[in-house]
């Protein structure tokens, strides 16, 4: 949070999704190594609240482990399907 200060609009938001999914719009929404944890069904969810918050020129980068990981109910390559 301390090297974002210097950037105006960028923020980090902490929660358990998909239940506290923040109010707004957003040009870029990060999904970096924690969808494989979600049940593909929330994932969905999650999905669909990050489709309705992106701006028209909006952006997500989705960068995830591919390889099975042992007690995770997705691989990331799992994740990335659900969101193409």
């Amino acid at each position: 949070r301390a090297r974002l200060r210097q950037y105006e609009g960028a923020q980090v938001v902490e929660g358990c999704l998909p239940g506290d999914w923040p109010d707004g719009q957003f040009d870029l929404i990060v999904i970096s190594e924690w969808a494989y944890y979600l049940e593909p069904a929330l994932f969905v969810e999650v999905i669909e609240r990050l489709a309705a918050s992106l701006t028209p020129d909006g952006a997500v980068l989705a960068c995830h482990w591919l390889h099975p990981i042992d007690g995770c109910p997705m691989h990331g390559a799992d994740a990335h399907a659900l969101l193409t």
